[in-house]
């Protein structure tokens, strides 16, 4: 029986949670449980994310690797929980971390920028390609992103 909050850190178990997917790709979770005989697996994404539970009656010491559709999860940066815990009372684990869903610019083509820039006086124009549709601005070396229906030029300032 369990009672109270699950530890932070724990010798019997190993969990790896990226903290960083494209949009439109499978959440992967790896994990290795050393202690028990099933497995069971928790988690919930933002106020308003999805969340999923997983039980696994297996020895899972070799190994696991669950995948998880989030279609639904709109681009951003999301807190995420993670509860994992075994039938063995003393083996459990919490991870409470961020979730970053980005659409990847696929490609920025800077072929024709010049060779040597005037201070002040060169102005650069950039076109991005994005994967998924979406504006895209540069500035300074940084770009950022948020949806719309077409693509646009990008202009550096």
């Amino acid at each position: 029986m369990y009672s109270g909050e699950p530890p932070t850190t724990t010798s019997c178990m190993d969990l790896n949670i990226p903290d960083l997917i494209t949009y439109g790709d499978p959440l992967l979770i790896n994990g290795t449980v050393w202690n028990g005989t099933t497995n069971a697996l928790a988690f919930d994404i933002g106020s308003d994310g999805p969340g999923m539970f997983d039980l696994m009656d297996c020895n899972v010491s070799s190994g696991f690797e669950e995948s998880y559709d989030l279609q639904d999860l709109q681009p951003g940066t999301y807190d995420i929980t993670i509860i994992d815990w075994t039938d063995d009372p003393n083996c459990s684990l919490l991870i409470e971390q961020t979730l970053t869903s980005q659409v990847p610019i696929t490609s920025v083509n800077v072929s024709s920028l010049p060779h040597l820039a005037t201070s002040n006086e060169t102005h650069n124009k950039l076109r991005a390609n994005p994967q998924q549709p979406c504006c895209n601005h540069f500035s300074k070396r940084v770009f950022t992103s948020r949806p719309c229906h077409q693509q646009r030029n990008l202009k550096q300032t």
